[in-house]
């Protein structure tokens, strides 16, 4: 059986869900007060928020699989 001590030194996938949810949320401010905007998706829709608290609605995602809504975010948030 591990030690206390040993156990406390590997990382669970809540720490990395944690960590990661924490990454993306600066990144996130960070990036609203560099460019005054983001691009997000949100209810199936991909959206840009702005800082005043507008939205734009840019697409719709009918079925969300990940690589296609990876990839119109992509061509949407250089556009």
């Amino acid at each position: 059986m591990a030690s206390k001590r040993n156990s406390d030194n590997y990382l669970t996938k809540r720490h990395i869900k944690s960590a990661s949810r924490n990454g993306f949320e600066q990144a996130s401010k960070q990036a609203m007060e560099t460019a005054g905007s983001v691009v997000v998706v949100e209810d199936h829709k991909v959206v840009r928020k702005y800082q005043d608290g507008r939205t734009e609605e840019l697409a719709r995602i009918n079925k969300p699989p990940k690589a296609k809504v990876k990839a119109a975010v992509s061509k949407l948030a250089f556009s």
